[in-house]
């Protein structure tokens, strides 16, 4: 009993003498602002619940989330989880805006998705890497129209269109009184098409073309497994392959 006492005592002595055991943060650690950018990101004003709160997020909540984690002294790093983002042009570059911003303020971004198009890619560029799984893909494309021709048709079941057409460029009438485009028809088209890419994905082209090694020219690319990869770290229009767990 007296020798289970002074062992006792002797521990506690022991204990005492040392002291708790104090550990510093991992210097190695990172701290992220995870946003993940889903839809078309309304801008209205969501509906808050008076217990929970406001469970959606508009798209000046996520504006708002990234330069609060560009303010924030105990953030050192943004990533974005693109997932399915469908929005226009305008909150497109709204968007890259403000990642410029984040990476002003001497803080990385990181971009992450498992299958996009251009808009997705234009976004995710403006980040600092660009992170893609192995099974992910990429469709960059330009655009196209069809014509259908009724002519054709309307011969078959004894119908005849009758249309006078007042200019040589008027050729709207033309897919019920012809079968194939005529030369103005086709150069009008062209000339609507031209204008709309250089609206939308041509200005894409542009910034995508100036960050990496790919010509801006308009085309179709689709990636897909390991040559992905292969092809496209080569290029410069991604940096690694990732799967979403390893990358929080």
């Amino acid at each position: 009993m007296r020798f289970s006492l002074i062992f006792g005592v002797v521990v506690g002595l022991l204990v005492i003498a040392r002291g708790p055991v104090v550990r510093g943060a991992d210097p190695s650690t990172a701290t992220l602002a995870h946003i993940r950018l889903h839809g078309d990101l309304d801008e209205a004003p969501t509906a808050e619940d008076p217990i929970f709160g406001t469970a959606a997020e508009n798209f000046q909540t996520k504006l708002d989330r990234i330069r609060k984690a560009e303010r924030d002294k105990n953030i050192n790093g943004l990533f974005l989880h693109i997932d399915g983002l469908e929005i226009g042009w305008g909150k497109l570059h709204e968007l890259r805006h403000a990642i410029a911003h984040f990476r002003q303020a001497g803080k990385k971004a990181y971009a992450y998705f498992e299958s996009g198009d251009t808009k997705d890619y234009l976004l995710a560029i403006a980040c600092d890497e660009v992170c893609i799984p192995e099974s992910g893909w990429l469709l960059l494309t330009g655009m196209r129209a069809e014509v259908s021709f009724y002519k054709d048709l309307l011969d078959k079941i004894g119908v005849k269109a009758d249309m006078l057409q007042m200019g040589s460029y008027k050729g709207s009438g033309e897919v019920l009184t012809q079968n194939h485009m005529s030369p103005q028809f086709r150069e009008r088209l062209v000339s609507v098409l031209d204008d709309s890419f250089r609206q939308g994905p041509g200005r894409a082209y542009r910034p995508i073309a100036s960050q990496t090694k790919m010509d801006s020219r308009p085309r179709q690319e689709t990636y897909r497994s390991r040559s992905f990869y292969r092809q496209s770290r080569g290029r410069g229009r991604t940096d690694r392959p990732c799967c979403l767990s390893r990358s929080i």
